[in-house]
């Protein structure tokens, strides 16, 4: 999660601020901050999904809940500026924001900016984002990479391997399909498991109620992974992942090669298509599409994965950090120090 990265950037740079977190009731981010200091707050949102639900039609009636529900705890919280990394948890909140006068600011990591970015981008202070792709759509915009979790670059191989009995001798395959799981990629390995495992340990990360009862060796599943997903990086010699822009950070920095399963346009705006294109120009990555996706594909790209060498970028992590803190609270009026 990008927005537990911020954080942490803000606890190092500036340790007296006084943070607040506004979530969804049911969102992975309940779980990720249950230990921390920060205080956590949730609203009712709403989603809109490019295809027919009627979740869609009952969540119409979810934003404006949101919306008040933000209202007031933007009220009481009284911060100094709102920092929004997008997504339909953040529409509700931002406007509240705006219509109390605070400050926002918006981060787009996708190569498509989302429907909340574009709506909420209206009454932004300043929108950022990876790469100057949007420079000429948005008022007031900056080029800003977020940093990733110092804790991932900590992680121990050993310690994993050793833990859930995983070979010394194979490579570890990482399979990942977000916080909520992907289901295209969750059949391929499920229906492929004897042919991955017999090259493959197999550490899978299946998703929030997406795990099913398996049982073999070099095998294991997870719905999700939160302090353990630093030794299970440390441990991947390939991942298999969907392709969301924090998720490609993570892996750059982590000097990971990737086999990449992007969204399909029936699921989504193309960004995921579009990110993992762009991110396989310039990284250790070869791109699936669903369509595509069989044990032949994936043979394929791990062939011309041995070839590829482009993991000697360097790490600026802790670069990162400290910019993305400094512009934060350079917007700040009269340097007051809560977020």
């Amino acid at each position: 999660m990008p927005n537990l990265a911020i954080i942490e950037s803000i606890k190092k740079t500036q340790p007296t601020t006084k943070i607040s977190y506004i979530g969804s009731y049911y969102g992975l981010e309940t779980k990720l901050l249950a230990n921390s200091d920060v205080d956590f707050y949730k609203v009712h949102t709403g989603k809109f999904r490019r295809y027919f639900s009627l979740d869609n039609f009952i969540d119409l009636f979810k934003v404006p809940v949101g919306f008040f529900q933000s209202l007031t705890l933007i009220w009481r919280i009284k911060p100094d500026l709102v920092f929004s990394k997008g997504g339909f948890v953040s529409l509700p909140v931002v406007f509240a924001a705006a219509c109390i006068g605070v400050p926002i600011v918006i981060h787009e990591s996708d190569s498509i900016p989302g429907l909340t970015t574009r709506i909420t981008a209206k009454v932004a202070k300043q929108v950022w984002a990876d790469t100057d792709i949007f420079a000429k759509k948005f008022r007031d915009f900056k080029v800003v990479k977020l940093p990733i979790r110092q804790q991932l670059f900590t992680g121990d191989k050993q310690v994993f391997l050793t833990k859930y009995s995983l070979s010394s001798s194979k490579p570890t395959l990482l399979v990942m399909g977000g916080s909520l799981g992907a289901g295209v990629i969750n059949d391929f390995v499920r229906q492929n498991l004897p042919a991955l495992l017999s090259r493959f340990n197999v550490v899978h990360i299946a998703g929030r109620g997406k795990a099913v009862p398996m049982v073999k060796d070099g095998y294991i599943q997870f719905e999700y992974l939160d302090q353990e997903l630093k030794d299970a990086y440390a441990a991947a010699d390939l991942i298999l992942s969907r392709s969301g822009a924090s998720a490609l950070s993570e892996f750059s920095s982590l000097k990971k090669k990737a086999i990449l399963v992007p969204l399909d346009y029936n699921q989504s705006r193309g960004e995921q298509i579009l990110n993992a294109t762009k991110y396989a120009e310039t990284s250790a990555a070869e791109v699936i599409l669903e369509k595509d996706l069989s044990y032949e594909s994936f043979e394929s790209a791990l062939l011309n994965l041995e070839n590829n060498s482009k993991l000697d970028l360097k790490d600026t992590n802790q670069v990162r950090q400290s910019v993305v803190s400094e512009l934060l609270f350079s917007m700040i009026p009269d340097s007051k120090n809560k977020v």
